[in-house]
Formats: structure tokens, sequence, C-alpha cells
């Protein structure tokens, strides 16, 4: 092998080392976005967790007060008529 040849060989193994060096910085790119994506995804999920947390609280609270206040509604209309019928006779 001549001296030119082995310039050639060793320029085209640069050549190849250094397209592997920038397809590994792309690559290296892509998993921050991804790595970058994905905690912002967590952390919005972890907002929504928290949304649904409050909103449970809020409807376990609103279910409360609505059976109250049915039961209290039942007692009217139940007193409505007893006196009705009582003052109807």
């Amino acid at each position: 092998m001549n001296d030119e040849q082995w310039r050639n060989r060793v320029d085209q193994k640069l050549d190849q080392i250094n397209e592997a060096i920038v397809t590994l910085a792309r690559i290296d790119e892509r998993i921050v976005t991804l790595f970058k994506r994905m905690d912002r995804y967590e952390e919005e999920q972890e907002e929504h967790s928290k949304d649904i947390a409050k909103l449970k609280q809020v409807s376990e609270a609103r279910g409360a007060v609505f059976s109250r206040a049915e039961r209290f509604l039942w007692i009217l209309i139940t007193v409505a008529v007893g006196t009705a019928g009582f003052w109807g006779k």
C-alpha cells in the first residue's frame, strides 16, 4: 500500500468518525428533548391529579349538603301534606 492510498483510507475513516459523532450529537439532542417533554408531562399530570383531588373534595362536600337539603325538603313536604290533611277534615 502506498502513501496516498493510506492517506485516503485514513481520510475516509476520519470522515466516518465525523459522521458518527454528528449522528450521536443529534441523537443526544433528541434524547434531551424527549426527557424535557416527559418532565413537562409529569408536571402536568401532577397538576391534574391535584385538581382532581380538589374536585373530589368539593363534590363530596356538595353531596353531603344536598343530601341534607333533600331530607329537609321531604320533611317539609310531609309536614305540608299532614297539615293539609289535618285542616282538610
